[in-house]
């Protein structure tokens, strides 16, 4: 999506002398899918929330696809929350937070975590893009790996770190270690 985001930006002002180099075969970054015998799947992000009012360039891009009308999401091209399962310690779960096998203090971690993304989020200065919401206080958190953060939060539970560890690769193709904990929060 970056790349075909700065190609549409870049047509957008004029320019049509460039070039989208791509690293795979197939365009589409992490936004790209794969096929095996049974069925077709996203290779990691394949859907994009609804950007809140901050996000003045991706809600410009949804208006040039139609997406965004008048201030109003055209329903057809809305994903609503789907009725997700999670496979874990060997069976199937409904939802997609480990729920089956954890400990109280996996629970504790797992409370205080969505405490402290509640608390960012309300700040406004996690917003794509960060031009918008990295302010000097948060800054730092994007020096500093996803997995480092959350040790530094003393979140220790093999449980949360594996979950946060498969949501950095579901949203950005990437582990924990190797997501910045800003875009991790």
């Amino acid at each position: 999506m970056a790349g075909l985001s700065a190609a549409w930006r870049l047509h957008k002002k004029g320019f049509t002398d460039f070039v989208l180099l791509e690293m795979n075969e197939q365009p589409g970054g992490n936004s790209r899918w794969g096929e095996n015998e049974i069925t077709a799947y996203p290779w990691a992000a394949h859907y994009v929330p609804v950007p809140g009012p901050k996000a003045i360039h991706v809600r410009e891009l949804f208006e040039d696809l139609g997406v965004l009308k008048n201030g109003q999401w055209e329903e057809r091209y809305l994903c609503f929350t789907p009725q997700e399962r999670l496979f874990l310690y060997g069976r199937w779960q409904e939802g997609i937070e480990p729920a089956i096998g954890l400990t109280a203090a996996d629970r504790d971690q797992f409370q205080r975590l969505e405490d402290l993304i509640h608390g960012f989020r309300a700040t406004g200065k996690f917003t794509v893009p960060m031009e918008i919401g990295l302010s000097n206080t948060t800054a730092d958190l994007d020096q500093l790996s996803f997995a480092d953060w959350l040790r530094s939060q003393r979140m220790d539970s093999r449980i949360v770190n594996w979950y946060m560890n498969y949501c950095c690769r579901d949203d950005y193709g990437a582990t924990s270690s190797n997501t910045s904990a800003w875009a991790g929060i």
